[in-house]
């Protein structure tokens, strides 16, 4: 495949979206922009950013350059609907957009452009006998005091698909009275144009979601854990801020298995899990890594933080009755991201200070906490 079909492939499931699979076929630019304002006709003169942004795209492949747009992998969820809010920003000339849809599994997924402004509420959009409605435009006139850039007219439109309601795109303008019909056509016609590719890119991240999970515990698997410990760490490092990595490895569990059989066995690693989830933020990474052996994340967190999140975790086991009706205990090794680090040697190091913890005597953690630079 040529280049422009490579990044036309890629900018196909962000959104610029309209005539993207007319675009994926042409080679020839002449070709190209005739099927694009054909498409784009219907909607009229306020399209052109679309048609100019897209060509700039492809004349971008032609040349060998990377386009603006990093999208990486077209199915992802955030990054399409990243490009839907800029694209509806554009279209009708807004100082801000959002999109609010629903994931597959029902949580919200969102993302806004320009202003800051926070995620559009589906919540009052419905009219009263939740009927189909094409657009609904707000006025709100400014408190007395109000800053003089405050945001005065917003107009919002459904994405519909075959299964029905996926979310909202709304668009936000500092101006009184901003948005007429003109605009509201166009944002349905985006919202259109977006459905397919934000149903497809919620199959896309559910699918992968199951693949990167351990079925049993419902932390990731061992291939969420390496993707996640890249990722983390690129986070980390673009940020400056500090990451430590915890290996917990219950001791002596083959014994476990062996005296009560695996479905005890089993029972024992779902209560462990539940006790780490106890302790654990939000914002922390918990994997299985295999077997009995775990992996907390935790970004934001400097070494001896860590420590103390271990501590808390020995109490929270230690207080927790198992279905063996046994304590139950773990070694663990405990590090901090350092220059040079990638995943694989944070993981090899995590592993060698669990071994060192067992060969100690178990139940303890060993950590490189005044190593860490």
């Amino acid at each position: 495949m040529g280049t422009t079909a490579v990044v036309l492939a890629a900018a196909g499931a962000a959104v610029l979206l309209l005539a993207v699979s007319a675009f994926a076929a042409a080679r020839a630019r002449s070709r190209s922009e005739l099927r694009l304002h054909s498409t784009l006709g219907r909607i009229g003169d306020s399209m052109d950013v679309l048609s100019q942004s897209l060509l700039a795209v492809v004349e971008g492949a032609e040349a060998g350059r990377t386009p603006g747009m990093e999208l990486g992998l077209t199915l992802d969820l955030g990054d399409v609907l990243q490009q839907t809010a800029r694209t509806a920003a554009s279209l009708v000339g807004a100082d801000g957009a959002a999109v609010t849809v629903l994931r597959e599994r029902g949580e919200p997924a969102a993302a806004t452009w320009g202003l800051g402004v926070a995620e559009a509420s589906q919540a009052g959009l419905e009219p009263p006998d939740h009927g189909a409605w094409h657009s609904v435009t707000v006025q709100w006139t400014p408190a007395p005091g109000a800053p003089e850039d405050a945001v005065r007219s917003a107009l919002a439109v459904p994405i519909e698909h075959d299964s029905g309601r996926l979310g909202t795109i709304s668009a936000y303008a500092r101006a009184p009275r901003a948005f007429g019909q003109e605009h509201a056509d166009a944002l349905v016609a985006l919202a259109a144009e977006a459905s397919p590719a934000i149903v497809n890119a919620r199959v896309h991240e559910a699918t992968v979601e199951l693949v990167r999970t351990d079925a049993m515990t419902g932390f990731r698997n061992r291939r969420g854990y390496d993707e996640a410990l890249e990722l983390e760490i690129a986070r980390a490092r673009r940020g400056g801020r500090p990451l430590t990595i915890v290996l917990l490895d219950l001791d002596r569990f083959h014994d476990v298995n062996a005296r009560f059989g695996y479905q005890v066995g089993d029972q024992v690693l779902v209560a462990f899990t539940e006790v780490v989830q106890t302790v654990a933020r939000a914002s922390d990474v918990l994997c299985r890594r295999g077997g009995e052996e775990f992996v907390v994340v935790l970004p934001d967190t400097e070494c001896r933080e860590g420590m103390r999140f271990d501590m808390r975790l020995r109490a929270a086991v230690a207080a927790t009755e198992f279905p063996t009706g046994e304590q139950i205990n773990y070694s663990a090794g405990l590090t901090e991201l350092r220059d040079g680090d990638d995943s694989a040697a944070i993981d090899e190091r995590i592993g060698r200070m669990v071994l060192s913890a067992k060969a100690d005597g178990r139940n303890r953690l060993v950590h490189d906490c005044n190593l860490a630079s």
